[in-house]
């Protein structure tokens, strides 16, 4: 008997502990959900029937436009939650993806351009200074988002900017949620831009385009200049490629840390009017290295 309970103890012990971890990682599997379902405030959006969990896949497929369709209201609703319209592909064939890693960029160490490893940035702004170059906000959305759809990108075929996605973000604009920054050469030749959505606290950067080198980088900077006034520390770039990375030093950051970011900052900075950062007076490039100045919206 004795050898018996010596035998049978181990197993049962075994058996139960097995059982115990078990569920125990059900029990995390139920909280990653919870924590991803209680983050996101799903009562009155399109996408709750496609959330009832965190996406599975790398490239967070959500669901296709088909199911919930690019209205202003769902655009808005998707970045607050960390999704965003794209195409992975080179298929032309939107769908709404959320990523289980998220792009960032910091906007601090690209505003200061400071050691060697901001060269680059700073020979940018010294072309542009002697340029004469002028940048603008909101003065020509269309046109940028127009630009940025044609731009040549080298190794990069994805194609997410159809007309489609182009209309839905200029009615953006039009409500005032989507801006563009613009950069015109001394004739006053739109030479280089970007645009973005802003909503509570977060700059959402879409694309870039340039016809001259570095006129987009400076259409960059001048946007994070105007962040980094406002008391804003990151940009939204959901995905990161070459050119985020090498050229803003762009990186990834898990969903869900992601997610907490956001909230935290819309502590932390606030819904600020959107007026008060980007629109007002034109602006010129003072010297090597920044700042801008405000010049009068006639010049």
């Amino acid at each position: 008997m004795q050898s018996f309970k010596k035998i049978i103890f181990p197993i049962l012990v075994y058996m139960g502990l097995s059982l115990f971890i078990y569920d125990l990682s059900l029990a995390a599997q139920s909280c990653n959900k919870l924590s991803w379902e209680n983050r996101l405030d799903l009562k009155s959006s399109d996408f709750k029937t496609f959330l009832s969990g965190a996406p599975k896949s790398e490239e967070g497929f959500v669901t296709t436009v088909d199911q919930v369709p690019l209205t202003s209201k769902n655009l808005l609703k998707a970045y607050e939650l960390g999704i965003y319209p794209w195409n992975p592909e080179s298929t032309g064939k939107i769908s709404w993806y959320s990523p289980k890693n998220h792009g960032i960029m910091e906007i601090e160490p690209l505003v200061m351009r400071k050691g060697k490893k901001y060269k680059n940035h700073r020979n940018a702004w010294n072309k542009a200074f002697a340029g004469n170059w002028t940048i603008t906000f909101n003065k020509a959305f269309e046109e940028v988002i127009q630009n940025c759809a044609k731009h040549e990108r080298p190794n990069y075929d994805h194609v997410w900017l159809v007309e489609e996605v182009q209309r839905a973000y200029i009615k953006l604009h039009k409500e005032g949620k989507a801006h563009s920054v613009e950069v015109w050469d001394a004739n006053g030749n739109l030479i280089g831009g970007t645009y973005g959505i802003y909503q509570k606290g977060l700059f959402s950067a879409e694309s870039m385009f340039h016809k001259v080198p570095d006129a987009g980088k400076v259409a960059v900077f001048s946007l994070l200049e105007k962040l980094h006034e406002s008391g804003h520390r990151f940009v939204d770039t959901q995905t990161v490629n070459d050119n985020t990375r090498s050229n803003y030093h762009a990186y990834h950051i898990p969903r869900m840390d992601y997610l907490k970011l956001i909230e935290s900052e819309y502590v932390r900075v606030g819904d600020k009017d959107a007026k008060s950062i980007f629109e007002g007076a034109n602006y010129k490039v003072l010297y090597s290295g920044g700042p801008l100045e405000s010049v009068s919206s006639n010049q």
